[in-house]
């Protein structure tokens, strides 16, 4: 980035697009999104911890847990219906 001197003043010359956001994220393609279904379907399955799915998928333990807590989030609570009442014992 150049710096421009007027007035005793610098000022960084930019490139002048008219964008400042980007709406959506470039970074994603179909494969990881393929990779992000097929790990929150393994674990919801109980078919493989957070590890095993790291390696599985060739991607970090910490990004799998995040796929899932993210898809856990969108999920609503559970509604239990009117007809059913609590037994205690």
């Amino acid at each position: 980035m150049a710096v421009l001197f007027v007035e005793n003043i610098a000022t960084s010359a930019k490139k002048e697009c008219n964008y400042h956001f980007v709406k959506g994220d470039e970074r994603t393609d179909d494969k990881i999104v393929a990779k992000k279904a097929m790990c929150v379907l393994f674990y919801t399955l109980g078919k493989g911890s957070f590890r095993m799915l790291a390696k599985i998928f060739n991607t970090q333990p910490s990004l799998v847990y995040r796929w899932i807590m993210e898809a856990g989030a969108k999920l609503s609570d559970p509604k239990v219906a009117d007809g059913i009442m609590e037994m205690r014992v």
